[in-house]
């Protein structure tokens, strides 16, 4: 934060850069701000990375609660070798059993209840966590100001909330390709991070009770169909209630099993049935009642009817433990894509349905046609622990492989970007690829998956998991530009370079082998070649703003700044968020010093008289500020009107991007 009396009168420089860099920028606001630099009082926070390769800090109340229920195994089979894990509980201290299992799986479990936000957000600083993951987001009891705070310099929303939290000081959103296919992300404003099989966790150590309660002490008939829901009443909307009662119609002898959670809903409930000609009597309620006898429950009833448009969460997978079949209507919002997920990555996608009529189809005949519903039971006993879903061990994998890519964008001064993670069906092995795109056609070797750190995933026809098992079984060619790529990420450049001549020996026209050939010859300091290669990459795919990034950067190394600079212009107009362009770009200006162009594009005309006329300040502030947001934002900054010594000034601070951009601002 470059301001004062953000925090208490101090400048925090924002717990993103290193103390060198925060030192250059106080130099430069020495020299050019003289008189501001000398009523500034600053501390500056240091996030270099500690021994572990990552820490990660959990935000969230840890005691008998549905999201302890589902990730407890997962805090206790983290890789201690290479990931730290500090708990803040800011719920209530609970002597039960989640609580006791959860303080046990950290290496740290703060109570933080009596912190403020800003006292947590600073104490998680002090701590240097790396990864915040928010597992409340905007539920019951959230303190979301923590994250506002930025307590970490990658902050993530998982889990708690289904849906984008819209807000830019998060980051990442964990999810995967059912939750959020590739044709949503735009209405989210966190970068989606896409898990294989399902992003939810599960706690494969649940007991079920050994003995079962009969169908007597469930208060249920004797003899009928039971559908069920034990989700919360006020997620059965009255278009859900009216779906039920047509399906109770239609097979006679039928009940509906559901939650109590107060007598005013069960009476509202009945009362709705019999306004649709259903007996209030077929409504059935219990009591909740504790995880291991409520799970044992679920095998009186026969079938699980989900609600929409909000699915099941904890409750469906507590079916599927259960070995009670979900039948869930699928949506496009989040929340409404949660129980298909679960089912996909169970691998009973036939309970999968997307229409109403068809929802409540596949509902009458399931419990009309017996042998069909068995047949259901026994796939879904056979799919229990034989497929991922309830696999704690390969989530964590997957999800420890997500973290680690977020933290070494991080480290490579990249902004946020959508992260796919793939895990291979045959040996479990995960392989991580930032962005896919769709395979080029035409080869006489097959086609070639190109791996690109910048582009988005340009398919039409396949969801993100399909591409993935598509890209894992290329032929040879794409299998060796695989392992070229990780040699080039892991920095041996000689293998890697001789690997990228291998597939250009076979196919001339690879244009992401050009491209990171040049990349290496650029890294070697060979930026002739460099150039000439990076070139040939942009005579065939022209419409990459990677290649004209990199091409800039060789340019650059040429000491051709004013050349540099048109490569970023390019690559800008082919992706004005790239912040990494933005930043390449200022310094190549910085060379030249060329400060006005910078202003003149960006900034100039947006504070021509704006503030040497206070009768005009009040009128053009909104204007200013919104303009400024709109063109810094995308790059990870954010505006801070301020007062100092009577005059009012605009500062820009940075939020969640790297610790480099700051450079290509400070001849601002």
């Amino acid at each position: 934060v470059l301001g004062q009396s953000l925090w208490n009168g101090k400048c925090l420089l924002c717990g993103v850069c290193t103390g060198t860099l925060a030192k250059r920028i106080l130099d430069h606001i020495k020299y050019r701000f003289p008189a501001f630099y000398n009523t500034l009082q600053y501390i500056i926070v240091d996030i270099s990375p500690g021994l572990k390769n990552q820490q990660r800090e959990i935000l969230k109340d840890y005691h008998n609660h549905a999201t302890a229920y589902l990730m407890a195994e997962l805090f206790e089979k983290h890789d201690r070798e290479k990931f730290e894990l500090i708990a803040f509980s800011f719920g209530p201290d609970r002597s039960d059993e989640m609580r006791e299992r959860s303080v046990a799986a950290f290496d740290r479990f703060l109570d933080v209840r009596s912190h403020s936000d800003r006292e947590v957000a600073l104490l998680s600083r002090e701590l240097e966590i790396d990864i915040a993951v928010d597992l409340k987001g905007f539920t019951q009891n959230s303190r979301v100001g923590i994250f506002a705070f930025r307590a970490a310099p990658i902050q993530v929303n998982y889990l708690g909330y289904p849906g984008t939290m819209g807000a830019d000081y998060i980051d990442y959103l964990i999810a995967d390709a059912t939750l959020i296919p590739e044709k949503y992300r735009e209405y989210y404003t966190e970068k989606i991070v896409s898990l294989p099989d399902s992003y939810q966790v599960n706690d494969a150590k649940r007991c079920i009770a050994e003995s079962s309660p009969t169908r007597t002490e469930c208060g249920l008939p004797e003899k009928g169909f039971v559908f069920c829901c034990f989700n919360n009443n006020y997620k059965i909307t009255p278009a859900t209630l009216d779906g039920w009662m047509r399906i109770l119609k239609r097979v006679e002898g039928s009940v509906l099993w559901l939650l109590g959670d107060n007598q005013k809903a069960a009476d509202n409930l009945r009362q709705g049935a019999v306004q649709r000609g259903v007996e209030r009597e077929r409504l059935i309620f219990v009591e909740r009642m504790p995880l291991a006898e409520h799970l044992a429950r679920h095998q009186r009833a026969d079938l699980f009817l989900d609600t929409y448009p909000c699915n099941a969460h904890t409750t469906a997978s507590d079916a599927l433990w259960a070995g009670l079949p979900v039948l869930t209507l699928c949506g496009e919002s989040f929340a409404a894509r949660v129980a298909a997920s679960l089912l996909n990555a169970i691998q009973l996608p036939e309970l999968i349905t997307s229409t109403q009529e068809e929802y409540e189809t596949l509902a009458i005949e399931l419990a009309s046609n017996p042998q069909k519903l068995t047949a259901i039971r026994q796939k879904l006993e056979r799919n229990r622990l034989t497929t991922p879903l309830f696999d704690t061990k390969l989530f964590t994998r997957h999800i420890e492989s997500a973290y680690t890519a977020m933290y070494e964008r991080y480290q490579e001064d990249l902004p946020p970007e959508h992260i796919v993670v793939l895990s291979s069906a045959n040996d479990g092995k995960e392989s991580l690829i930032n962005h896919i795109d769709s395979p080029e056609a035409g080869s006489d070797q097959g086609v070639a998956a190109i791996v690109d750190k910048a582009t988005s995933f340009r398919s039409d026809h396949a969801t993100l998991f399909e591409q993935a098992v598509t890209i894992l079984e290329l032929n040879q060619t794409q299998a060796k530009f695989q392992q070229a790529f990780q040699f080039h990420q892991s920095g041996q450049l000689a293998q890697a370079q001789q690997l990228y001549d291998e597939i250009l020996q076979l196919q001339p026209r690879h244009f992401d082998s050009l491209h990171l050939s040049g990349v290496v010859a650029s890294q070697t300091k060979n930026f002739h070649k460099a150039v000439e290669l990076i070139g040939k990459a942009i005579e065939i795919c022209p419409g990459n703003a990677v290649f004209h990034s990199n091409y800039g950067n060789t340019l650059k190394g040429l000491k051709q700044h004013e050349a540099a600079v048109s490569s970023y212009d390019l690559a800008i107009a082919l992706k004005p968020d790239f912040a990494e362009a933005w930043n390449n770009r200022g310094n190549a200006l910085y060379e030249l010093k060329q400060y006005n162009r910078f202003h003149k594009r960006k900034a100039a005309r947006l504070l021509t008289g704006c503030f040497s006329n206070p009768a005009n300040f009040r009128q053009q502030t909104d204007c200013v500020i919104s303009s400024y947001e709109r063109q810094f934002r995308p790059c990870g900054f954010s505006v801070c009107l301020r007062r100092w010594n009577s005059t009012q000034s605009v500062f820009l601070y940075h939020n969640p991007s790297p610790k480099s951009c700051y450079q290509q601002y400070l001849f601002l």
